[in-house]
């Protein structure tokens, strides 16, 4: 899957902020003036006058100018606009931040207009996926179902988006890698801007998700990854599942620091940002999981009981970690994991190709990378002697 990621991106993406958007709002007294950036002037700016700011560049602009009230601020621009591509931006920066209110607020102002009905049908789609409790079938079934009635290539290419994530999700690996050919072929095709920025930041990080839970290719994993976190449309709230993704390459990589920076990143974005569920498997599960990985000693308070028995192992405690295993296993039909950690407990090699078994029907290809390098080098850290 090759990417030219400044070709998808665009050059005013990776400029962030164009040398004449800076000398616009030097000349307004805007620049790096926190207090001037205010509702009223969002108003302003969403007024036919001012078109000559794009979208992306008020985003931006209003990211580095007032961070801590983008939200809000962005919140009043969105519903201030009168020019028609601004005003599609719009829609898909309140699908993007979860401005659910902002988004019925769209939908409702805009159902009649008929240059807009396109929109209003795929983003009342999305602010339902938003809302109701779907199943992944179901999503997938609807965007399909939508996609045959939609000719916008953009909106096609947001629909596909959606199935992809829907199959990344419930671990489609295949389906989902099959879309996602497509879509970045089809991403060429659209005018660089907001929207096209934010399409390929997903696109993206679904394409870093194929590579390293679908193929186990931590290289072009990370690159997709690093694309991401590094596009100034990507909102802090989208960035944890890429900083998560990067921290387990590094634990691939072995390097410990690396490693470290990206799950505190991730853990530190997902709490600024209200992902507390998300915050608690990162510092319950997913990081003791690669320190443990890292052959790091941890202190097993406030970790999983997985994990807890992954951590024995590590400081050679297998008959503690055997104990414990074997209480989950009571509880826990089949867990790949705890087969993993029972094979090094006991070093017994048809446990660990069990386990590879199991991760490779879940399409965890990097687990099944570090199963891999365990059979192959007996003298392993992380536990007992294969045999």
């Amino acid at each position: 899957m090759a990417i030219n990621y400044a070709g998808l991106f665009g050059g005013n993406t990776l400029r962030r902020i164009t040398e004449d958007t800076e000398k616009r709002l030097k000349q307004m007294n805007l620049w790096n003036k926190d207090k001037e950036w205010t509702p009223a002037l969002m108003r302003r700016l969403g007024r036919e006058d001012f078109r000559e700011f794009s979208f992306e560049q008020v985003a931006y602009s209003v990211k580095k100018m007032a961070k801590s009230r983008m939200t809000a601020l962005m919140n009043e621009y969105a519903l201030s606009l009168h020019s028609l591509p601004h005003i599609k931006d719009a829609f898909e920066y309140a699908a993007l931040f979860q401005q659910r209110d902002i988004l019925h607020q769209l939908i409702e102002r805009y159902h009649d207009d008929e240059c807009l009905v396109e929109w209003v049908h795929v983003y009342r789609l999305l602010l339902r996926v938003l809302e109701d409790p779907f199943t992944y079938e179901e999503i997938i079934d609807e965007a399909r179902h939508l996609d045959v009635n939609v000719k916008e290539p953009v909106l096609k290419i947001r629909l596909k988006i959606l199935a992809a994530n829907a199959y990344d999700q419930m671990g489609s690996i295949r389906e989902s890698s099959l879309l996602l050919e497509r879509l970045v072929d089809d991403l060429w095709k659209i005018e660089t801007g907001y929207t096209k920025s934010v399409l390929a930041s997903r696109t993206l990080l679904l394409v870093g998700n194929y590579y390293l839970y679908g193929e186990g290719d931590v290289e072009n994993a990370e690159k997709n990854y690093l694309a991401v976190t590094v596009n100034e449309s990507t909102p802090e709230a989208a960035k944890v599942a890429p900083n998560h993704g990067l921290g387990l390459i590094m634990m691939c990589k072995g390097d410990r620091l690396q490693c470290a920076y990206y799950f505190q990143e991730a853990i530190r974005i997902a709490k600024e940002t209200g992902q507390y569920a998300y915050q608690e498997c990162l510092e319950r599960q997913y990081y003791p999981f690669a320190r443990s990985i890292l052959g790091e000693t941890v202190s097993v308070e406030g970790i999983t009981l997985e994990e807890q028995a992954h951590q024995y192992i590590v400081r050679g405690e297998r008959e503690k970690a055997l104990r414990l295993i074997g209480e989950l296993e009571v509880s826990v039909k089949s867990d790949p994991h705890l087969t993993w950690y029972k094979g090094m407990a006991t070093g017994k090699k048809e446990l660990l190709w069990s386990a590879l078994g199991q991760f490779k029907e879940k399409s965890y290809a990097h687990l099944v990378m570090l199963i891999q390098q365990q059979l192959e080098s007996p003298t392993t850290n992380l536990g007992g002697e294969v045999k």
